[in-house]
């Protein structure tokens, strides 16, 4: 059966009800649609463990680094830290899944604790304040990053993007990625559908198997990533074995964590 559309409650309490060749599920991974096309949400593991989250005010690294995302892996996880517009950085901690106790209980207290694990990044923290206002900024917040995909990212007139599909471990910021490619991906296919260039099975068959290798290369290489034995120069000679680069180990990394390794450079053009 096809999608043709979809019932909400407005605002004021109304059902109402709007019609469309396509529906893109894009509401990421608290989706209340995605089930409906089909399938189950699997959890292949590796585990990831609970990440604890919130802003501080601005203190960049130095230059050249001061606007790039830090990543520090230290014992009880590892550590990201994004400088934002406005004047704000995003911190978080992701836990090792034994260690999902550390983080329950006292947020605040449990926050500081992991910062003083990891000499970088409480270094980089010592004259930041967290953000204690607004309901958005001035909480913590705690998520799972258990990574997941659904078994089936389409039915006929309907298709599922980003976090809705599925999610990774986010070292590298790597769901960023997911969801534009995705979305391009998506975006491409449906216009090749309404132009009468591909029949509807063809395109969204070719997104589907686009979109989930591209999720497979980052939840493989996440999980070496995790493996306590692991080195930088491990990680190197995995992304290279991953991607089936013909680079070097340093440039099939660079290509894998900014998401070249696709190949895929201009998706404005018809599959």
């Amino acid at each position: 059966e096809r999608v043709a559309g979809l019932r909400y409650t407005d605002p004021d309490g109304v059902e109402r009800a709007v019609r469309a060749r396509f529906v893109v599920d894009a509401s990421g991974n608290k989706s209340r649609l995605y089930s409906s096309v089909g399938g189950t949400r699997n959890h292949p593991g590796p585990a990831g463990g609970p990440a604890l989250s919130g802003y501080f005010g601005l203190c960049r690294q130095p230059a050249p680094y001061a606007g790039d995302t830090l990543t520090v892996a230290f014992d009880s996880g590892w550590f990201w830290y994004t400088p934002l517009t406005g004047g704000l950085s995003s911190v978080g901690v992701v836990v090792r899944p034994e260690l999902a106790e550390r983080i329950q209980g006292d947020r605040e207290k449990a926050l500081q604790a992991l910062i003083a694990e990891c000499p970088l990044i409480s270094d980089l923290l010592s004259a930041a304040a967290r953000v204690i206002a607004g309901p958005k900024y001035g909480r913590l917040r705690v998520w799972d990053t258990s990574s997941y995909h659904q078994t089936a990212f389409w039915r006929p007139g309907m298709i599922l993007v980003g976090d809705a599909a599925c999610f990774v471990d986010p070292v590298f910021s790597s769901g960023v990625h997911l969801a534009t490619y995705s979305a391009l991906l998506a975006a491409r296919s449906i216009n090749s559908v309404l132009a009468d260039e591909l029949d509807e099975k063809t395109a969204l068959t070719g997104f589907e198997a686009r979109y989930r290798r591209e999720y497979e290369i980052f939840h493989e290489f996440s999980g070496s990533f995790h493996d306590p034995d692991a080195d930088q120069e491990s990680y190197l000679r995995q992304a290279r074995k991953i991607t089936n680069s013909e680079y070097t180990e340093r440039a099939a990394f660079a290509d894998l964590a900014g998401g070249f390794s696709s190949g895929e450079w201009q998706l404005d053009r018809p599959l």
